[in-house]
């Protein structure tokens, strides 16, 4: 939950404390308080279900590691309420503190920060009531890390971008391991058309990036479109 440095900055029973205080409450409210622009017609059941799968992740403290996996179609917006609202909801809800954000390919895991950073920048009612959202600063006042690759917030939290295949054991920030995994559109078409490839794809993401948590787990939601009878989540739920 927001800090008591945080809750200062916006004062006592302030309208942003108020609007604050009931985004981290309904990850629904959060996403229509904030995000808005990205939505121009009602949810639809897709839409809600995905809501209230990201909504169940709240309360970490209660609960042991879950793991999700959804298929979802192409254009509703998926990735958008997944990779940016939940992954920054759940930052700011303290529920997650380190997030691997894993894609097909490392320009897609990219692109997935880019937009977090890009909100980060432009969206000034969400820094306004979220100032823990702003860069973390070094000694010198320099950004800690804020780009498409790795965002370090001023709140404590982390973000990196990885794709399939690549380096990924042994990742740490200080002394925390990854505690949330977040797999959205993890094959391409070039991958499903190679069985050698997808039995790689799979070894990975069993042997080193589901292993990549603490003594408590990992989160992990993994989201994707069937493009092939040989995807990736085949290949999970047959363990091949």
């Amino acid at each position: 939950f927001p800090s008591h440095d945080t809750v200062a900055e916006a004062g006592e029973g302030s309208p942003a404390k108020i609007r604050r205080v009931k985004a981290i409450e309904s990850f629904r409210v959060f996403i229509d308080t904030y995000f808005s622009h990205y939505f121009s017609v009602s949810f639809g059941e897709q839409q809600l279900e995905l809501i209230q799968d990201i909504q169940e992740f709240a309360g970490k403290k209660s609960r042991g590691p879950r793991k999700i996996i959804r298929a979802l179609s192409r254009g509703f917006g998926k990735s958008t309420i997944l990779s940016l609202c939940g992954v920054m909801w759940l930052i700011l809800r303290r529920d997650w503190h380190f997030v691997i954000m894993v894609s097909a390919s490392l320009t897609q895991a990219k692109g997935f920060l880019q937009k977090i950073v890009d909100e980060c920048e432009d969206n000034e009612q969400l820094v306004s009531d979220f100032p823990e959202l702003r860069p973390a600063k070094d000694q010198k006042g320099q950004n800690v890390a804020w780009n498409d690759l790795d965002i370090v917030f001023r709140g404590g939290s982390r973000i990196i971008a990885k794709g399939f295949l690549n380096a990924i054991r042994g990742t740490r920030y200080r002394q925390y391991r990854p505690d949330a995994l977040i797999v959205d559109d993890p094959d391409e078409e070039k991958d499903v058309e190679s069985d050698s490839r997808m039995q790689k794809k799979y070894r990975w993401f069993d042997r080193a990036a589901l292993k990549l948590g603490a003594q408590w787990g990992i989160d992990v939601v993994l989201s994707y479109t069937t493009l092939s009878p040989n995807c990736l989540v085949t290949n999970i739920v047959t363990g091949k």
